[in-house]
């Protein structure tokens, strides 16, 4: 993981290919099964991956909802998806995030790196989060490869 003052980057082995892996950020139904992080549930997500299409998130926590959205800038099936992201909620920031698929072996490397970032707390809180939701996705497909 790498750190700088306004974004960070984090790198993830996947054990599948990079057409499985694409898929699984590409859809909702798949999204659903790795995406939030223990104690959490996916409530509600909807997504059109393509430039220009939109995605929002329904996040819950214990009693509190977690609501982000935002618009996909790049779709290169199985290569990157860039998108913007924002938080329902006052003084909402808008970032960016960039996710690389690479081969890597048998398996795909994700590069997950998020951008404008202006709030160390909460730029902590979702390397947490986003570190969760790709040891999830990992441990999904290491099942499958046993």
């Amino acid at each position: 993981m790498t750190t700088l003052d306004d974004r960070f980057e984090l790198t993830h082995y996947i054990p599948a290919s990079r057409d499985i892996v694409f898929e699984a950020w590409a859809h909702p139904s798949q999204v659903n099964a790795w995406f939030a992080p223990p104690d959490c549930t996916i409530s509600h997500y909807e997504s059109d991956v393509r430039v220009g299409g939109r995605y929002r998130v329904v996040m819950k926590c214990g009693e509190q909802n977690f609501v982000t959205f935002g618009t996909y800038r790049e779709v290169v099936p199985e290569e990157r998806l860039v998108f913007t992201c924002s938080e329902d909620g006052p003084d909402p920031d808008e970032t960016v995030f960039t996710v690389e698929f690479r081969d890597h072996g048998m398996g795909t490397e994700v590069i997950l790196i998020e951008e404008g970032l202006t709030d160390p707390e909460k730029a902590r809180l979702h390397q947490e989060g986003w570190t969760s939701a790709l040891e999830n996705l990992a441990r999904r497909y290491q099942a499958r490869a046993a």
